[in-house]
């Protein structure tokens, strides 16, 4: 839900700066409200007592950075997280033994990719937000401005999610990743005016 409301504050952003001020606090809280009455059962649930979505989490998390402190500049290659959980788990998290991945992007890729691939990654995404950014900017951008906020709103959500879950490595998000990526690389330079695309 939150890479939901991430996303869509993006796309939402150029026609708020427009909105007149005193209409404002009406239109934020009736999105406010549609997002508490629409997730309201998912946050609950965080909440239940016996619910242990939450600490679940953390179990994990702590297994995968006891993982990084083992392996800080190879990680354990791609894959690998499911044989080694166990191995490195805290005890409180034995609910949870076999997991493909510690549901967590940052985690994921360092351990998948080494610190390097992390480097790499976070420095594709800032490439990707810049060269949208400039694009968006740009004089003339005409009808590709929608279309270039929706691809940084769609990045957005992707990381936002990829907080909590798997962000990456698996072929249908790698693919989806990559499809943005090329579409900014479309955008990294100037188009003269009247250009055709082909």
């Amino acid at each position: 839900w939150l890479a939901t409301v991430v996303g869509m504050a993006m796309l939402v952003a150029p026609w708020w700066s427009r909105l007149r001020s005193r209409n404002r606090p009406l239109s934020l809280a009736l999105v406010v409200a549609l997002a508490g009455f629409l997730g309201a059962d998912r946050l609950g649930a965080l909440f239940r007592a016996g619910d242990q979505s939450g600490a679940t989490r953390v179990w994990i998390w702590d297994s995968a950075w006891r993982m990084i402190v083992d392996r800080p500049w190879t990680g354990i290659g791609p894959d690998n997280f499911l044989y080694l959980n166990a191995e490195f788990v805290d005890p409180a998290g034995w609910r949870e033994p076999n997991l493909a991945h510690p549901h967590n992007l940052m985690l994921d890729t360092w351990l998948s990719t080494g610190l390097v691939g992390g480097l790499a990654l976070g420095l594709i995404v800032g490439l990707f937000f810049l060269v949208l950014h400039r694009a968006y900017r740009r004089p003339g951008a005409g009808v590709d401005g929608p279309v270039l906020l929706a691809a940084a709103a769609a990045m957005a959500a992707a990381l936002v999610h990829g907080l909590v879950d798997n962000f990456y490595f698996l072929p249908e998000l790698a693919g989806s990743f990559w499809v943005l990526i090329a579409y900014a690389a479309l955008h990294s330079t100037e188009r003269p005016a009247g250009a055709i695309d082909t």
